[in-house]
C-alpha cells in the first residue's frame, strides 16, 4: 500500500515537473535577446555626467581612475598613453581596471532608461526583453570575434532576435588602415551571420573624430574639495592617449577624417552585400539596416559630451537611442 502510494506520489511530482518546465520553456521562448557588441559607448562610461557641471558620482569615480592610474606599471602607463602599439592588451588593460566607469543601465543600447533600443523594443512588443552586452570598453573591428566568442558563452546555445553592432570610434583612431578595417569587418560579419543567420540586425557607423578636438581647452571638470581644475587635453593626454591625434596636429585630423568617410563607406558596402545575400553571406534569412550617422552631435558636441570629453553624455545617448529605433521602425519592424 505504502509503495503504491509512493509510485502514486512519484509520477505526479515528475507530471508537475514537466508541465512546469513545459511553461518556463514557454514562457523563455517569448522572450526577446538581444545582442550588444560595441565599445565603451554601449556600455554608458560616465554617461550621467555633462561637461562643466560633472556631478558628485563623476568626481569619486573619477578620483578612484586617478588613483588606479597612478598605481599602474610603467608598461601599463605607457600602454594607457600609446594603446596603438598594442590595442589588444590596451582594451584587456581597460577592462580590468576601468570598466567601474560604465554604467551598461543608462545606454542606449544596452540601458533600461525610455529612449533605449531595449526599454522601446519592451513597449513595442508587449515582450520580455533580455539584453546580453559582451562589448568592451574599447572595442573594434579587431575584436570582433573576441566578442562574439564572449556572446556564444552566454546565450548557451539560444540565438539572438535582435543583434547591435555599435562599434565606434577605435578603429579611426587606433592607426588602422581602410584595408585592414576592411578585412576585420568582413571576417567579422562571415562569423556573425554563419552563426546567427535568422536574427535582425542594426549597424552604427564610425563617428567623425573631428568634434572633440574644439574642446581641448575647455574646463570640463570645475575643482572641487582637492580635485584640481582639469580641461580636455589633461583628460585625453593622461587618460585617452587614442586621442592623441585628434588634436595635436590639423593635417592628422583631416586625415582621420578622410580615415573615417572611407571606413564607413566600406561598412555600407559590406551591410549592402548582406543585405543582397552575396557570398558569404548567402544563408542570411534576417534583416540588416545601417543607422545614419549623428547630424545632431556634430553641430554641437559640447552640449552632448560627458565630463570626460570623450563619451556621450545622457543626451548622447538619447539621440543614438533615437538613431538606432528610427533604423528599426524603417527597416527591421513588421
Amino acid at each position: 500500500m505504502l509503495k503504491t502510494k509512493f509510485k502514486t506520489y512519484k509520477i505526479l511530482i515528475a507530471l508537475w515537473l514537466l508541465l512546469f518546465s513545459m511553461s518556463s520553456s514557454a514562457a523563455s521562448g517569448k522572450r526577446i535577446i538581444v545582442a550588444v557588441l560595441g565599445d565603451s559607448v554601449t556600455q554608458g562610461v560616465w554617461a550621467n555626467s555633462t561637461l562643466g557641471n560633472p556631478g558628485l558620482d563623476f568626481y569619486l569615480s573619477a578620483n578612484k581612475a586617478i588613483r588606479r592610474l597612478e598605481k599602474l606599471r610603467p608598461a601599463q602607463l605607457a600602454l594607457i598613453q600609446q594603446p596603438e602599439n598594442n590595442l589588444m592588451a590596451y582594451s584587456r588593460l581597460m577592462e580590468r581596471k576601468f570598466r567601474f566607469t560604465a554604467n551598461n543601465q543608462l545606454s542606449a543600447t544596452a540601458g533600461n532608461q525610455s529612449y533605449s533600443f531595449a526599454s522601446r523594443l519592451r513597449q513595442h512588443t508587449n515582450k520580455p526583453v533580455r539584453v546580453l552586452n559582451v562589448g568592451f570598453l574599447a572595442g573594434s573591428y579587431k575584436f570582433g570575434r573576441h566578442q562574439l566568442r564572449r556572446l556564444r558563452n552566454r546565450l548557451a546555445g539560444r540565438r539572438p532576435d535582435y543583434i547591435l553592432v555599435n562599434f565606434n570610434i577605435i578603429d579611426v583612431v587606433s592607426g588602422d588602415t581602410p584595408d585592414s578595417f576592411k578585412s576585420n569587418v568582413k571576417d567579422f560579419f562571415n562569423l556573425l551571420i554563419r552563426r546567427y543567420p535568422h536574427s535582425q540586425i542594426i549597424v552604427t557607423p564610425l563617428q567623425d573624430p573631428s568634434p572633440i578636438s574644439a574642446l581641448t581647452d575647455t574646463v570640463s571638470i570645475p575643482a572641487f574639495i582637492g580635485f584640481p581644475t582639469t580641461t580636455c587635453r589633461d583628460i585625453q593626454e593622461r587618460a585617452y592617449g587614442l586621442f592623441k591625434s585628434v588634436y595635436t596636429d590639423p593635417e592628422e585630423m583631416f586625415r582621420l577624417q578622410q580615415t573615417a568617410a572611407e571606413m564607413n563607406q566600406l561598412l555600407s558596402d559590406e551591410v549592402e552585400q548582406i543585405r543582397g545575400r552575396q557570398l558569404p553571406y548567402s544563408v542570411f534569412q534576417g534583416k540588416i539596416a545601417l543607422t545614419e550617422n549623428l547630424p545632431q552631435m556634430n553641430q554641437d558636441w559640447k552640449e552632448y559630451l560627458a565630463a570626460d570629453c570623450v563619451h556621450p553624455n545622457l543626451k548622447g545617448q538619447a539621440i543614438i537611442g533615437d538613431m538606432l529605433w528610427d533604423a528599426f521602425l524603417s527597416e527591421l519592424s513588421d
